[in-house]
């Protein structure tokens, strides 16, 4: 009975020692991840600052080659302007030529205009007139069709309606002897239904008489 609690001891130091182990085992796991971060993280570092150093040397070879450049355009920009001043002046030379000979020749196209005007302005009048005269006529032919027009209207619209009123009167008339025709009709069926009960009733009556006759025998 009292070894158990030894056992139980030696179970639980055990126990202890593997957590132990386990939490060392972790632990050294988590530095070893830890160490290998900071190595990636060292080299994409070391990575970026070359890249940093490439890009820099990039940047100043082409600013180099840029102020080159400049420099050249600068020249050649130079040079061409100098080309352009005397073309400038040779041009505004012809220019001024050209604007002369333009002057004398707009001056001389004003003139013809001018007379031009004078005449389309005269043949425009004679236009006018012509096309008022021509827009009068045709106004009084188109006046004249119209009434044409309204009088043959007239006379259908008034042919029309003489054809409605026989047509309606044609029709009141059918009416009326059909109405008189269903009262006549209506008259025979009612006589014809009036003889119908009268023989009939005597029909009962000499039944019945017979009936009375034979119960009175008996």
């Amino acid at each position: 009975m009292g070894s158990e609690p030894i056992v139980i001891t030696s179970t639980a130091i055990e126990n202890e020692k593997k957590e132990i182990e386990k939490l060392k085992i972790h632990k050294k796991k988590e530095i070893q991840k830890m160490i290998k971060f900071e190595l990636k993280m060292e080299m994409i570092k070391k990575d970026n600052e070359e890249k940093i150093e490439k890009q820099k040397q990039k940047e100043e070879q082409h600013r180099i080659e840029l102020l080159k450049k400049q420099k050249e355009q600068e020249e050649i920009k130079k040079k061409k302007a100098a080309e352009k001043e005397l073309l400038l002046k040779l041009e505004q030379a012809e220019i001024q030529k050209i604007n002369q000979e333009k002057f004398l020749e707009e001056q001389r196209k004003v003139q013809i205009e001018e007379e031009n005007e004078k005449k389309r302005k005269k043949e425009q009048i004679i236009k006018q007139k012509e096309a008022l005269k021509k827009a009068e006529e045709f106004k009084l032919q188109t006046e004249k069709i119209l009434l044409d027009h309204q009088k043959r209207e007239d006379e259908r619209q008034k042919l029309m309606e003489e054809k409605e009123k026989l047509r309606l009167e044609a029709i009141e008339k059918k009416r009326l002897s059909q109405l008189m025709q269903s009262k006549e009709n209506r008259l025979k069926q009612e006589k014809k239904i009036e003889l119908t009960r009268q023989n009939l009733t005597s029909k009962i009556l000499k039944q019945r008489d017979v009936i009375l006759y034979f119960h009175n025998t008996n």
